[in-house]
C-alpha cells in the first residue's frame, strides 16, 4: 500500500556489485548496479562554499549579541520580566501529566503523510502529550554513549543508520518504505541533523519520537550540530529555521519542549563493540577513549558557541567542551593531524592519523558519521583508507544540490553480505555485514501534464534556477560595504568604474569560491567595466510578507519566464464564463498558478491576489496584463540619449496603426499579427522587422518624434530605417537579455502604464500604494537583523501566541534600530506600517518571507 502512495525514486541505486553464488533477493539486489553518475562539480563546490559560509559557527554573531542587548532595552520599554536565557542550563522534568493511553500512532501518520505530504498537522494537545512522553522516556536513558547490538531475530533483522535529513520528510518516508518502519527486527539510528533548512523537520521529529515511544530499545537518535538552540533560532536561509517552523505551525511551547528533548539526546553509539557512530567528527583532545566519552560531564549542554556575551573563548575550553564541539562539527580531511575548517573559527577537521589512533586505541574498526553532503553527489563517501564512512540521507539537498541520499544497513548474517563499493571484496565487522543503499527521490506535480499548468511549471522552474542567486545575493549584501571600500581603493581617480575581472576576483576573495560571473550573468548583461556603486546598490530585498511584493514576484517570474500571451490568458482563465458553482474560471487557475510560482504564499495573500488580478467574467485579457504590469519593474531608463522617450512614442504609433486608443489592445493586436494565433514569443530580429514594417508604411504625420530611428535622421518619402538603432531599441526592450521579447516585455515598454483610479477596488489601491513606497531601506534593515528581531518579538510575546499587534512589532524594530545605531526614519516607519497592514502579525512568518533581487532599474549598473 505504501508503495503506491510514496513518490518513487527516479534513480534508486544500490552500492553493490553482482557476486557469483548469491541467490534469491541478494542476487536481484546485486544485479541493480549503480548507473554512471556525473554531478556538476562546479555547482557542488559553489553550494558547499555557500553552506559553509552560512553554517559557520561565528556567522550571525552580531545578530545574536545584539539580540541580547535588544532584550535589555525591551525589558525597560515594555516592563517585561523574563528569566535570562543563559540563567538556567539545567534540564528538569516537565511538569506535565502524561496520559499513557494517549499516543500518536506513527504508522497511521506515515500512511497519512504519504498520501498528502503537505497536510501534516496534528492536534497541538496530542503533540504536547507526545513530547512530554518522549521527554520522560529520555530522562530514563541517561548517558552520552549508546551500546547497541544489531537485532538477530525476525524477518530480515537489521540496524538502519540514517544520516542528515534536514526537514526533508519524503526522504524519511521513502526510507521507511524501502527498509521497513521501525520494529523489534528493524532498529533505526538517526545520526542527527533532522532540524533546520527543510520545511518538515517537525513532522520527522514527530515520527521518530512516536516510533521511539512504541519501540524504545529499537529507535535511537544522536544529537547533531543542528539540534542546538543557537542554530535553530537562526533564519532558515542562514542555516537554521527550526524555530520559525515551530512557531508557524504550533507555537512557542512546542519549540521549548523540542529544545529540552534535544539536550537529552546522546552523542555517540558503538555497534557490536566495533563500529563507532557520531554525527560530526573525531577529537582534537588526545587519548580519548570510550570511557572518556561515557564520563563526559557536559553532554547535556549545548556545545560552546561564539555568538553571545556569555560564550567561552576556544583557548579556554575544557577537554570535555572540545570533545562536545568536535563530535558535532568536525569533518575528515585527507592529510595528517588536525587542521582548521572552513566552517568557521574553532572548528577543526581531523586527519587520517587521528582516525587510526582513535579506532586502534578503542578496538574499533570503522567510524560512521554524517554532517556533510559528499562532494561527489553520492549519498555516501569513504575516507581514511575506508575507515571513515559518511552517510547523508537528504537527497537533492535543499532542493538544489542534485545529490543522492543514502542509509547504512547492518545485518547479522554473513549470507546477505553485499559489497559496500564496487572496487573491493565485502568486509565483515564482528560478524555484521555492511550495506550502503542510495536513493534519489523525484516528485512531479499532479498537474504537470496539464496544458493549463505547463507554463506555470516553466515559470516556477525559472524561479528555482535562480535559487543559487538567493544565498549568493545574501552574501553580497552582508559584505556590500567591504566590497565598496575595496573597489574605491582600486579606483583612485573616482571614475566610479572597475574592471569586471577585478570585481570578480574580489567577490571570490571576500564572498567565497562561487562562480560569480555565472550567477550574476544570469541576471545582468555584464560588460568589461562595472559601475560598482550602482551594482552594489542594485541588491534589493523583497519582503514577501507584503501582498504587493508577492504580486511583484509573480510579475517578475512571468517576465523572466518569457511566457507567451496566450498561455497567460489560459493560465488565469481570463475571458471565460463562470463555472457551475458561480466562481470565475480565473480563480482556480490563479490560485494554483500563484502557489506554483510562490509556494510560500499565505492564504490571505492568495485571496487578495485573486481579488486584484483575477478580473471578472468576460473581461479582456489586456485588462489582466495592465493590472499585472502595475507590479512589474519598470523598463530601465535607456543610457543612450536618443533612445529616451522613443518606446512611448512608438507605442503611440502602434495605437494609430491598430486604430484603438487603448495601448494594451494595440500591443495585443500588433503582437498577434506577427506571432500568429499562438501568440508565441518573438525573437529580437522578428520584433525589429515588425517595427520596420510599421515605420516604413506609416503616414509622415504619425512619425512625430521617431526620426531618430531613420538613417540620416530623416523620415522623408524614401525613408530608410536605421537598422543598428532599431536593433539597439529592441535589445533595450529585451531586459533579461534572452534574445527574445515576450508579450509582457513588449507591453511594458510600449503601452502606457495604468494610473490609479477612484473606482479601483480598495485592496488594489492599497497594494499599489505599498508597491510604490519601496526602496526606503527598511526591508534591508529587517532582513539583515531578522534573527535579532525574532528574538525581540518572542521576548515581548509573553503569552507565546506567535502574534503581535503591528505597532508592537514597529516598536521592537525601532528599539533594535537604536541598539545597532541605525535609527529608523519617519519614511521607513511609514513603510514598515504599510507592509504590516492592520492584521495581527505572525512575526515568525513575517520574518521568514524574504527574497533577494538585483534591481535592474538602477542606473548604470553595467558600464
Amino acid at each position: 500500500m505504501l508503495r503506491s502512495l510514496l513518490p518513487q525514486p527516479s534513480a534508486a541505486r544500490l552500492c553493490v556489485r553482482h557476486r557469483p553464488g548469491l541467490q534469491g533477493p541478494a542476487a536481484r539486489l546485486c544485479a541493480q548496479a549503480a548507473a554512471p553518475w556525473a554531478p556538476d562539480p562546479a555547482v557542488q563546490e559553489q553550494w558547499a562554499s555557500i553552506h559553509a559560509f552560512f553554517e559557520s559557527t561565528h556567522f550571525g554573531s552580531v545578530q545574536y549579541a545584539r539580540g541580547e542587548e535588544l532584550e535589555d532595552l525591551l525589558r525597560q520599554r515594555f516592563r517585561v520580566e523574563k528569566p535570562s536565557r543563559q540563567a538556567d542550563l539545567e534540564l528538569r522534568p516537565l511538569d506535565a501529566q502524561v496520559d499513557p493511553n494517549k499516543r500518536v500512532d506513527p504508522v497511521d501518520l506515515m500512511y497519512r503523510w504519504a498520501r498528502n505530504s503537505e497536510d501534516t498537522t496534528i492536534p497541538q494537545d496530542a503533540l504536547l502529550e507526545l513530547l512530554a512522553s518522549a521527554h520522560e522516556l529520555l530522562l530514563e536513558e541517561v548517558g552520552p554513549l549508546l551500546d547497541l547490538r544489531v537485532p538477530e531475530r525476525g524477518k530480515d533483522p537489521k540496524l538502519v543508520i540514517v544520516g542528515d535529513t534536514h526537514g526533508q520528510l519524503l526522504d524519511v518516508l521513502h526510507i521507511f518504505h524501502t527498509q521497513g518502519p521501525p520494529s523489534e527486527a528493524c532498529m533505526y539510528l538517526f545520526n542527527g541533523d533532522v532540524a533546520d533548512r527543510g520545511p518538515q523537520a517537525v513532522e520527522i521529529m514527530i515520527l521518530i519520537l512516536a516510533f521511539k515511544l512504541r519501540f524504545p530499545r529499537h529507535v535511537h537518535f544522536l544529537r547533531g550540530n543542528h539540534e542546538n538552540r543557537e542554530i535553530n533560532e537562526r533564519p532558515k536561509d542562514l542555516g537554521g529555521g527550526f524555530l520559525e517552523e515551530c512557531l508557524e505551525k504550533y507555537g512557542e511551547q512546542v519549540y521549548t519542549m523540542f529544545e529540552g528533548i534535544f539536550r537529552r539526546l546522546p552523542l555517540f553509539a558503538v555497534v557490536q563493540d566495533e563500529i563507532f557512530v557520531v554525527h560530526g567528527g573525531l577529537f582534537r583532545t588526545p587519548n580519548v577513549t570510550l570511557d572518556t566519552l561515557r564520563r563526559l560531564s557536559n553532554w547535556q549542554q549545548h556545545y560552546p558557541m561564539f555568538n553571545g556575551r556569555h560564550d567561552t573563548p576556544v583557548s579556554s575550553w575544557s577537554a570535555d567542551q572540545a570533545i562536545l564541539f568536535d563530535a558535532q562539527w568536525g569533518d575528515p580531511h585527507p592529510m595528517q593531524g588536525m587542521r582548521p575548517s572552513r566552517r568557521g573559527p574553532g572548528v577543526m577537521d581531523f586527519g587520517r592519523d587521528v582516525t587510526e589512533d582513535f579506532l586502534e586505541r578503542n578496538g574499533l574498526s570503522l567510524c560512521i558519521r554524517s554532517h556533510e553532503c559528499p562532494r561527489s553527489g553520492r549519498g555516501f563517501a569513504f575516507a581514511h583508507g575506508q575507515r571513515v564512512l559518511t552517510v547523508f540521507s537528504a537527497s537533492n539537498y535543499c532542493g538544489v544540490m542534485g545529490n543522492r541520499g543514502a542509509v547504512a544497513v547492518l545485518r547479522p548474517r554473513a549470507s546477505a553480505v553485499l559489497a559496500v563499493t564496487a572496487s573491493e571484496e565485502p568486509r565483515l565487522f564482528a560478524g555484521v555485514s555492511l550495506q550502503v543503499i542510495e536513493h534519489d527521490i523525484s516528485v512531479e506535480s499532479p498537474e504537470s501534464g496539464s496544458d493549463v499548468f505547463r507554463q506555470a511549471s516553466v515559470a516556477r522552474r525559472v524561479a528555482r534556477e535562480c535559487h543559487l542567486l538567493q544565498p549568493a545575493l545574501s552574501i553580497l549584501l552582508f559584505n556590500r560595504e567591504v566590497l565598496r571600500a575595496r573597489c574605491q581603493e582600486a579606483d583612485p581617480d573616482s571614475t566610479g568604474n572597475v574592471a569586471k575581472a577585478f570585481l570578480l576576483r574580489e567577490l571570490a576573495a571576500i564572498c567565497g569560491n562561487i562562480d560569480w560571473e555565472r550567477v550574476l550573468g544570469d541576471c545582468l548583461c555584464l560588460g568589461p567595466d562595472i559601475a560598482y556603486s550602482s551594482f552594489l546598490d542594485a541588491i534589493r530585498v523583497r519582503w514577501l510578507y507584503s501582498t504587493a511584493e508577492q504580486a511583484a514576484r509573480l510579475a517578475d517570474v512571468m517576465l523572466n519566464g518569457e511566457l507567451p500571451f496566450q498561455d497567460l490568458s489560459s493560465l488565469f482563465g481570463i475571458n471565460k464564463v463562470p463555472d457551475e458553482g458561480g466562481e470565475r474560471c480565473a480563480v482556480t487557475g490563479l490560485r494554483r498558478a500563484a502557489k506554483l510560482i510562490s509556494p510560500d504564499i499565505t492564504q490571505w495573500q492568495l485571496e487578495d491576489l485573486v481579488s486584484v488580478l483575477g478580473g471578472t467574467a468576460g473581461e479582456r485579457p489586456e485588462d489582466f496584463v495592465g493590472r499585472l504590469l502595475l507590479f512589474a519593474p519598470a523598463m530601465p531608463e535607456p543610457q543612450e540619449a536618443w533612445m529616451r522617450g522613443v518606446p512611448s512614442r512608438l507605442g503611440r504609433l502602434l495605437r494609430r496603426w491598430a486604430d484603438t486608443p487603448d495601448g494594451f489592445s494595440a500591443c495585443c493586436r500588433f503582437y498577434s499579427a506577427h506571432a500568429g494565433d499562438a501568440y508565441g514569443v518573438l525573437s529580437n530580429e522578428a520584433v525589429a522587422k515588425a517595427f520596420e514594417d510599421v515605420l516604413v508604411s506609416a503616414a509622415p504625420a504619425d512619425l512625430d518624434g521617431l526620426v531618430e530611428l531613420f538613417a540620416g535622421g530623416s523620415a522623408g518619402v524614401e525613408r530608410r530605417v536605421d537598422a543598428s538603432r532599431l536593433g539597439a531599441l529592441v535589445q533595450a526592450i529585451d531586459t533579461n537579455c534572452t534574445g527574445t521579447v515576450s508579450f509582457l516585455e513588449f507591453a511594458r515598454a510600449l503601452a502606457p502604464a495604468w494610473e490609479p483610479a477612484t473606482d479601483w477596488p480598495p485592496v488594489l489601491l492599497e497594494m499599489v500604494a505599498v508597491h510604490t513606497q519601496r526602496n526606503t531601506g527598511v526591508e534591508e534593515f529587517v532582513f539583515s537583523y531578522r534573527g535579532a528581531l525574532l528574538r525581540g518579538c518572542r521576548f515581548v510575546d509573553t503569552h507565546g501566541s506567535g502574534l503581535l499587534e503591528p505597532e508592537v512589532f514597529v516598536e521592537v524594530a525601532d528599539a533594535l534600530a537604536q541598539v545597532v545605531g541605525r535609527p529608523l526614519t519617519p519614511r521607513q516607519v511609514e513603510r514598515l506600517r504599510a507592509v504590516l497592514g492592520r492584521r495581527l502579525v505572525p512575526y515568525a512568518l513575517a520574518l521568514s518571507r524574504f527574497e533577494r533581487v538585483l534591481d535592474k532599474q538602477t542606473d548604470a549598473v553595467v558600464a
